[in-house]
């Protein structure tokens, strides 16, 4: 019995090798360059390259720079410092969005750490002690809370983050707790600052002098009527410096923020977000013509701002796309105020203005004590260097007369109305352009 098994086994592997023989012919001869031309020409189009396809290798970090990012901070010296940043900027391009100074810093204080799939990084509610920037891997954004209806807790993933984005600081910077987990999607690897080493980092503080960026609070115009001199030179809960890289959300929520935020370098977008009905509003019953008012306007704003300050808020970069700063899942529900709306309306972010430097964000609601939802605004970030302040130390050294001053200077934001109607004028005029384009050159 056995050596009719051992028999009939070797049969049909010759055979199988038989077959794979054959085949592995047969493809070949498919694979052979055509003969003439005309068996060329029949081709061309039809074959491709699949190595053009293949996705590209990802770079690393090569081992040294690992051991150097795992040894105690205290050990690396400046050649180690050079290394970890060359190889740092090489695998991960995102980290040359950071300052030179900012660069060597992280390179010095960062501890390289490894997370295995389904690891939680940070937990939602906890306190705030780290700071993380992705080296590689993909990590999950999770929100925890209760359903109205059924009274379950329930986890929503709200975004995935990927290398090159980083974590933790704003909690850090707020003081507060963390709002969200992040749960490891893949395997992922991140550079870990410290709280402590976070602030030194980003918080220039010489002893005996005046710290550098208070200095440069005095040349803004706004603040020379408010006492500076009060401004602690080493509380990073009342005042500090900071960076956010390009699309960081620096405040979601502009009625709750609390802090005055002073650009320092860079820039940054203040953006709002608004309901606009699918179909064409009707604010007035006019024929599709070009809106020449908006468009005089949006052509000479120079002039115009110097005239007439407050439309410096209208002008609106129409084209804005919010989702390049959070990766949403494909999968997610929407939330519940997008399920009541109806689907005749859709929601769309617009840009209100771009803050350069020496100019202020926060300080509208202190002018106008806004409160209702209609006047929530968004401030993200295009890479800038700013100074925080205190909100509630802010106001409490504020006298009556600065904030006369603040309403003749500041001018609130626009109304939801207002930006509909230059949303819906905008939206004409590309109809206008794109029905006259094809009436003049597609007959």
């Amino acid at each position: 019995m056995l050596k009719r098994f051992q028999r009939y086994s070797k049969m049909l592997m010759l055979l199988r090798q038989a077959v794979y023989s054959v085949g592995s012919n047969s493809n070949k001869e498919k694979l052979e360059e055509p003969e003439n031309e005309e068996e060329k020409s029949a081709l061309d189009g039809v074959l491709f390259n699949i190595n053009n396809f293949s996705r590209p290798k990802e770079i690393g970090l090569n081992e040294e720079t690992k051991r150097i990012l795992k040894m105690p901070r205290e050990k690396r010296n400046n050649n180690h410092v050079k290394t970890v940043c060359a190889s740092l900027i090489e695998a991960v391009p995102e980290f040359m969005e950071f300052t030179p100074k900012i660069q060597k810093s992280i390179a010095q204080k960062a501890i390289l750490q490894d997370f295995e799939i389904g690891r939680v990084i940070i937990r939602q509610n906890h306190r705030a002690d780290n700071y993380y920037f992705i080296i590689s891997g993909v990590a999950s954004v999770f929100i925890t809370k209760k359903n109205k209806i059924t009274g379950e807790t329930e986890n929503k993933n709200v975004a995935f983050l990927r290398k090159g984005k980083s974590f933790g600081e704003l909690a850090i910077i707020n003081g507060s707790i963390r709002q969200e987990n992040v749960i490891c999607h893949t395997n992922v690897s991140v550079l870990t600052i410290d709280r402590d080493e976070f602030l030194k980092i980003f918080m220039e503080t010489k002893e005996g002098q005046e710290p550098e960026h208070i200095s440069f609070l005095h040349q803004i115009d706004l603040l020379k009527n408010w006492p500076l001199d009060l401004l602690p030179h080493n509380d990073p809960k009342i005042c500090l410096l900071t960076y956010f890289r390009k699309g960081i959300l620096i405040c979601k929520n502009s009625l709750k923020n609390d802090w005055i935020i002073v650009i320092k370098q860079g820039s940054c977008r203040i953006v709002k977000e608004i309901t606009i009905p699918k179909k064409n509003i009707a604010f007035a019953k006019k024929p599709l013509n070009p809106p020449l008012n908006y468009l005089d306007f949006y052509s000479n704003n120079q002039r115009y701002t110097s005239i007439l300050r407050h439309e410096i808020h209208n002008e609106l970069n129409l084209q804005y796309n919010f989702d390049k700063f959070i990766e949403p899942n494909e999968d997610d529900d929407e939330d519940d105020l997008v399920k009541n709306m109806s689907n005749d309306e859709r929601k769309v972010c617009v840009e209100i203005k771009n803050l350069q430097s020496k100019e202020i964000f926060g300080l509208v609601e202190i002018a106008y004590s806004l409160e209702e939802e209609q006047n929530r605004v968004m401030l993200i970030s295009d890479g800038v260097e700013c100074i925080l302040i205190h909100k509630f130390f802010f106001y409490k050294h504020m006298s009556s007369s600065l904030k006369i001053l603040l309403k003749t200077l500041i001018c609130p934001y626009p109304s939801d109305y207002d930006l509909q109607k230059k949303f819906q004028i905008q939206r004409d005029w590309n109809n206008y352009k794109r029905n006259l384009v094809k009436k003049n050159f597609f007959i």
